[in-house]
């Protein structure tokens, strides 16, 4: 077995809210007990269809480490689309088999601290952007509280503020 470390990536972003032109920091940890909530009496309201296939908070939950407490959320990207297998002395492809329940899944995580009110968002291949997340986190709020005029979510990147500095020195960042 081929023992294979793989650096993980993730940038950081501050969730904000846009309510009647009034804006501020948006909890996630609120919105964690919200999609729970949610999950248990409606699951299909946390599905969302993005780019032909379908994406889900999976896991929420809320983490108390050293008295600060932490939002995880595992979000979990179903493929529709499936992809070719192959020997590799075959000319020929095969589209994989799977039952018409199971999919072929990606996934990646956010970790909120509340007390920062910043978001670390794994950064992969799979991942979707930013603004997806806004949409998705805004539009399970809305079924939630039942009310589609109950704010914008915004996911804003945090900036280094020594990335320039960085990058006059030849650094990395």
């Amino acid at each position: 077995m081929v023992n294979r470390n793989k650096d993980v990536k993730f940038v950081y972003v501050q969730p904000n809210i846009q309510v009647d032109g009034r804006e501020g920091l948006f909890d996630m940890n609120e919105w964690i007990l919200e999609i729970n909530k949610l999950k248990k009496t409606n699951p299909d309201a946390i599905l969302m269809e993005y780019d032909g296939d379908i994406v889900s908070a999976r896991n929420a939950s809320i983490e108390g480490i050293g008295g600060t407490e932490y939002g995880v959320i595992h979000f979990v990207r179903y493929r529709m689309e499936r992809p070719a297998v192959a020997k590799m002395t075959d000319e020929e492809f095969d589209v994989l088999k799977l039952d018409d329940d199971t999919f072929i899944v990606e996934d990646f995580s956010v970790l909120f601290d509340r007390q920062l009110g910043v978001a670390m968002v794994q950064k992969n291949k799979f991942a979707f952007s930013a603004s997806v997340m806004s949409q998705y986190v805004t539009e399970v709020r809305q079924i939630y509280r039942n009310s589609p005029d109950d704010g914008q979510i915004e996911f804003r990147p945090v900036i280094n503020k020594h990335a320039f500095d960085a990058l006059k020195s030849k650094q990395c960042l």
